[in-house]
């Protein structure tokens, strides 16, 4: 064989070397008839990494991308490829199911609030929302060695294909302009107008592009010397870890009024709580990631076993014009362009307690407190109608699966609610009940605050309220 011809056939055999490493990789080649929906390696833009599984837990930044490739039947494969500064995740993630979550007009036009990407069996939650009519943000919560939550953006989220719908909210009435929407009373916003295979739908707009979660660890300093964060040195067994966590949804300019609940943390923690977590405006695929995270029971290894002690929700109960439930999902709002945006439904912690074998999921122990409109018996519609509620569709997913206790309001509640949770937190830290902790939440709210006052009936106990907070 002469010297070209080895170099040729050496080079056609790179070649396909090459080919074949991407193809397995999931880097995937775009006709020209197709759309550009999500073949691209995409840079993550923020990324959080955190472990509590060490002696010394860790939050650390993440770097790196992610390629999103639509499989066209409902599902799609998610390679991700990040790392911190010591370790990474390299990992393809398959057939993850596309769920759009929407409100839906009598016509049956659809406005999207957004989009999941969701596998509980591989521990893989992403939501994107829309920032125009061919960008989506995105966001992805891996659980794997710890948690891998990044950001980034996405081309054409919409015309993934679906492979159900998730969330659908039914509104009473078309208005008059259907590419303009009410969530909150007097600004209507303009939705995004984006045709997706001959079906117009409208989208809602996320402008915030570099809004991100941020986390804030603080550990147990105060436990005995034999014990270090729940972990025992070699004289004792190791045990399991006992966690709080807040989710703090509230924006920067709702802080002036509303600030405690970054605190909350602190007292957790030295009232003798192993790990107590602050999340800063987290995103939905956060969220869920956390309620998978820090539910875990390991039967057979005690070391990976969380059990979560406190969930506290801090944000706006999130109702539409026309749309009516027991209780409200739980978001945020964005005032600048009068927008609220769904975070948690109460399907998305009922979906959580399974039995994934070597581990399953379980509220068991968790004391939940949500700070939000209506986050138990809206006794009335968006639209002031009365309605009547005995089935408190949030607090039933956590108490009815083994939670101690759910605690929130059966009204439209201010933020300036200090005083209560300073009292009900440091009540409940102190060995007190629940019932008794409102007690004296309400006592301490309306000796400090009285232009602010509660009533004993605007706060809602499902389940156990003579049960304590387990530390």
């Amino acid at each position: 064989m002469s010297y070209k011809l080895r170099v040729f056939t050496l080079g056609i055999a790179i070649m396909a070397i090459l080919l074949y490493a991407m193809y397995w990789e999931g880097i995937h080649a775009t006709t020209a008839k197709e759309i550009a929906v999500n073949d691209d390696l995409e840079s993550i833009t923020y990324g959080e990494y955190i472990n509590i599984d060490q002696n010394t837990p860790i939050v650390d930044d993440l770097l790196g991308n992610f390629i999103v490739h639509d499989n066209k039947n409902g599902t799609v494969d998610v390679q991700v490829k990040v790392k911190n500064s010591s370790g990474s995740l390299y990992k393809l993630y398959k057939n993850i199911p596309v769920v759009w979550n929407y409100m839906e007009y009598p016509n049956g036009h659809k406005i999207i609030i957004g989009v999941d990407l969701i596998d509980r069996n591989q521990s893989f939650y992403g939501s994107i929302t829309m920032i125009n009519d061919t960008t989506g943000k995105i966001s992805i919560s891996i659980i794997d060695d710890g948690q891998y939550t990044f950001y980034g953006f996405i081309k054409n989220p919409l015309y993934i294909k679906r492979s159900n719908d998730g969330h659908v909210k039914k509104i009473a009435m078309t208005p008059a302009k259907e590419d303009e929407y009410e969530f909150i009373k007097g600004k209507p916003v303009k939705l995004l107008t984006i045709n997706v295979s001959d079906e117009i739908v409208y989208a809602v707009p996320d402008y915030d592009t570099s809004r991100h979660n941020k986390t804030v660890i603080m550990t147990n300093a105060e436990m005995s010397p034999a014990i270090s964060n729940g972990i025992i040195q070699p004289n004792g067994p190791i045990m399991p870890k006992v966690c709080g966590i807040i989710e703090d949804e509230y924006q920067p300019n709702e802080r002036e009024y509303h600030n405690i609940q970054s605190q909350v943390a602190n007292w957790l923690r030295a009232g003798g709580m192993d790990i107590a977590i602050y999340r800063d405006r987290p995103s939905r695929s956060q969220v869920l990631s956390d309620i998978d995270y820090y539910t875990r029971i390991y039967p057979n290894d005690d070391s990976k076993t969380r059990i979560l002690g406190a969930f506290d929700l801090e944000g706006h109960g999130c109702v539409s014009p026309g749309y009516t439930e027991p209780d409200r999902d739980f978001g945020y709002i964005d005032y600048s362009i009068g927008v609220m945006y769904i975070i948690l439904h109460p399907e998305d912690v009922s979906a959580t307690w399974q039995n994934h074998g070597d581990y399953y999921n379980t509220p068991d122990s968790a004391t939940v407190y949500a700070h939000m409109c209506y986050g138990i018996w809206d006794m009335k519609d968006a639209n002031g109608n009365p309605v009547s509620s005995d089935n408190p569709e949030m607090a039933r997913a956590w108490v009815d699966y083994g939670a101690y206790s759910y605690t929130s309001y059966s009204i439209d509640i201010t933020l300036f609610l200090d005083n209560f949770e300073d009292s009900f937190w440091h009540s409940l830290i102190e060995g007190q009940t629940v019932n008794s902790a409102i007690d004296a939440g309400i006592l301490n709210q309306n000796s400090k605050d009285p232009s602010n006052r509660l009533n004993r009936g605007d706060i809602v106990v499902w389940g156990n309220g003579n049960s304590k907070l387990l530390l």
